[in-house]
This record gives C-alpha cells, structure tokens and sequence, in this order.
C-alpha cells in the first residue's frame, strides 16, 4: 500500500477530524503529497497541524462554496479526494439541527462528486 500512494496528490476534507485526521497521517507516512481541508470556522490554525503532520498541507476553505473548493483542487494537481468532512455535533444539536445537517453534509458530497469529475 506504501508504494502505491507515494508521491500521490491527495486531498482530505475533514483533515481535523477524528477519521480524516487518521488518513492524514497514514497518507505522510505512505509518502503522499497531503493537503488537509479544514472548514474556515476552524479554530485550528493549518501551520500548527503542519508541525504535528510533518509534510502535510493544509487549507481552509467552505465546501459548501463549489468554486472555492474548485479553486482549492484545480490548482494543487489532486490525483485523489478523501472525503471525511461532515456537519456533526451532540445529540442536543442533531436534534435541533437534524435538517440543516442533512442538507449541508448532503451538499458537501454533491459539491466533492462534481469537483472529482472535472478533476
């Protein structure tokens, strides 16, 4: 598996989180040329994760927004989209939330899926 992502471009969203901070390191460690997408809220600033994942980048951008995630891919040269990143929270938010959860993360995917075709 080393062999096959060494010097792939990969873009993981959800970099931060608990499953795309998990690719994000096996990715370095494989060799991969990682860009992490953090959601512009984030109080993580990308320079700190950079420390901590030696070799990975990382940006923060709205995948909400279908051309600044277009921008963000179009010019890094992604061979492949790990998506990872979700609308989430405790059960008191889901359950005062539960319909803009369903539609922004249903808007994330839509926005990644039309990004990886044109890629």
């Amino acid at each position: 598996m080393k062999n096959f992502w060494a010097k792939k471009n990969v873009l993981v969203t959800g970099a931060n989180g608990f499953v795309g901070s998990h690719f994000v390191e096996d990715l370095v460690l494989a060799g991969s040329n990682v860009t992490g997408v953090l959601n512009l809220n984030s109080q993580i600033k990308g320079g700190d994760l950079e420390s901590i994942y030696n070799g990975a980048k990382f940006i923060k951008i709205d995948l909400l927004n279908f051309d600044m995630l277009k921008n963000a891919i179009f010019d890094k040269n992604i061979d492949t989209i790990i998506h990872c990143a979700a609308l989430d929270g405790n059960a008191e938010f889901k359950a005062k939330n539960s319909a803009r959860i369903m539609d922004e993360n249903s808007r994330m995917v839509s926005n990644v899926l039309n990004i990886a075709k044109e890629v």
